[in-house]
């Protein structure tokens, strides 16, 4: 069992469980250094690209990195829109320009201008 603090508000408490896990089900939290834990997690080996697709950065500004914890729970990291991006990210093999375009035959995946509505503060 893990516990993390984000501030006085919000916390965040994670256990491993034998059960069913989720390929595409994510929580994300919005980090403050998103280049360096870019680095990090592909040093590591834990960026998983099979549910959401490659690194992008959608039409808001946003870098999206999924990666999986040690139950193999997966975690979006995204930055903030306005953060600087460092330029090597956007040459490594990880990354792809774009949205994710899911396949499927019904709005999901298929987003305009506003790909993603989780990076805006629009949140109450």
């Amino acid at each position: 069992m893990a516990f993390f603090k984000f501030n006085n508000q919000q916390h965040l408490h994670l256990t491993a469980w034998e059960d069913a896990h989720s390929v595409r089900g994510h929580i994300c939290m919005q980090v403050d250094d998103v280049n360096a834990l870019f680095f990090r997690m592909k040093a590591l080996g834990i960026i998983d690209i099979q549910p959401w697709g490659k690194v992008r950065r959608p039409p808001d500004g946003a870098i999206q990195i999924f990666v999986r914890d040690p139950s193999e729970n997966l975690v979006e990291l995204s930055s903030d829109p306005e953060d600087p991006i460092d330029p090597k990210i956007f040459k490594d093999e990880l990354y792809q320009e774009g949205i994710y375009v899911s396949g499927r035959n019904d709005f999901r995946g298929y987003k305009s201008k506003d790909a993603t509505l989780s990076h805006k503060n629009n949140w109450a």
